[in-house]
């Protein structure tokens, strides 16, 4: 007799509002739409505040807080060092064997799954050091060297991962040239109207991300999201003689630290005197309103970052992208990243390469009445792929096929 699947989603982290936590959130709740789930967390979640940031309810769910799920990294060298990071591997292959069925999600590579099959969520694979050097195959230096040490403890640790599922066309190539294994595309949840109002739309542009700055000092000045060009290029728009338009720039202060703080108020002295409003940590309510009321979205995420060189620093898929155009939003957005998989340029909206491009392209289209409701409409349409229904559906086929692969559970 069958009996129900033993599955855990490793979420190390559920109290951020990016895409990363979203993507979780809403794989938790397909996965409770039909078995009972564990989510393992480093610390104690608040549902309440999930439901705010998300719009989601996992009441559904099993929630269990074990500091094993995300083990710290170390700097150290040595043998402190490598003791350190034998134990983190051990508590978590013990962490993960009571289980059939795993669910990691992760930016970088988590170390060995002890679960009878497991399903790694990779966002992007981010550590340079992870690549896998396939010319030390079968070589002598694979078996002395300390670099072939490294790779051959790379890939053990991929060897536990049966099904790695990535959010894009972009960071599936990364996977493969980092790794050298294949993933799977399943691109993230995007809640969208069945019907948006367009009649609700206003002069407004939105720019929605994360308000934060690397920490890399004055050789990287700009911000992660690079709002600060965004102000620029909306104020040389204004000064050319566009009249009457908003800009709406939305996301959470992360980290929440006084330095972020005060990059926030750096871009409030810079928009000084122009219709700039800036929605910091506002909740996901406030940024339906903002889609249901913009006309046009902008995003800039890896302007001046060569994104061979620094691919990490992209955007590798750009869900508000997807989800403004649910709304009837008219991307005008950067031709790096996963955006480049969403926009179809000049049929659902524009990708630009220099600011130039973002202001001439803004301007034509704010200015084009009957151009612009078309692409509304034309937007509209493509985000249609990306929706919530899709994604469940997938993830759900995908969960029940790695269950196929095991005896005598329910799937």
């Amino acid at each position: 007799m069958s009996r129900a699947p033993r599955i855990a989603v490793i979420q190390p982290r559920l109290d951020g509002h990016g895409g990363l936590e979203k993507y979780g959130v809403f794989v938790i709740e397909t996965l409770c739409r039909h078995w009972p789930v564990d989510v393992i967390t480093e610390h104690v979640v608040d549902l309440e505040r999930v439901e705010r940031a998300f719009g989601v309810r996992l009441d559904r769910a099993n929630f269990i807080c074990d500091p094993r799920c995300s083990p710290q990294p170390t700097l150290s060298g040595g043998v402190g060092g490598r003791l350190q990071r034998w134990r983190s591997a051990r508590d978590f292959h013990a962490l993960t064997a009571r289980y059939d069925l795993i669910i990691g999600q992760t930016i970088g590579l988590p170390y060995r799954s002890g679960a009878a099959t497991s399903i790694m969520l990779c966002h992007f694979p981010v550590v340079r050091s992870d690549k896998v050097d396939t010319s030390l195959t079968g070589s002598w230096r694979l078996l002395l060297s300390s670099t072939g040490r490294e790779q051959r403890a790379i890939r053990a640790r991929l060897a536990s991962w049966d099904r790695i599922i990535c959010n894009s066309q972009f960071t599936q190539r990364w996977i493969r040239c980092y790794w050298a294994r294949e993933a799977t595309i399943v691109n993230p949840p995007i809640e969208k109207p069945d019907s948006p109002d367009l009649s609700a739309k206003r002069a407004w542009i939105v720019g929605v991300g994360f308000f934060g700055r690397p920490a890399g000092g004055p050789e990287e000045p700009w911000s992660y999201k690079r709002q600060e060009l965004l102000i620029d290029t909306f104020k040389a728009l204004c000064d050319s003689g566009l009249h009457g338009w908003e800009l709406h720039l939305a996301g959470h202060v992360l980290p929440p630290t006084p330095e972020v703080h005060a990059y926030v108020g750096e871009l409030r002295a810079r928009a000084d005197n122009y219709p700039v409003f800036l929605h910091p940590n506002c909740s996901h309510e406030e940024l339906l309103g903002l889609y249901r009321q913009s006309s046009i979205f902008w995003h800039a995420t890896g302007y001046g970052v060569n994104d061979e060189q620094s691919p990490e620093k992209m955007e590798h898929f750009g869900m508000s992208t997807a989800e403004a155009m649910g709304w009837g939003c008219v991307p005008v957005v950067i031709n790096k990243g996963g955006q480049q998989e969403i926009v179809e340029h000049g049929k659902n909206g524009y990708l630009w390469d220099t600011l130039e491009q973002l202001r001439d392209t803004t301007a034509a289209v704010a200015q084009d009445h009957a151009a612009l409701q078309d692409l509304r409409l034309a937007a509209v349409e493509r985000a249609q792929y990306f929706g919530l229904e899709r994604f469940r559906s997938q993830i759900t086929e995908l969960v029940r096929n790695e269950l196929g692969t095991l005896k005598g559970l329910q799937r």
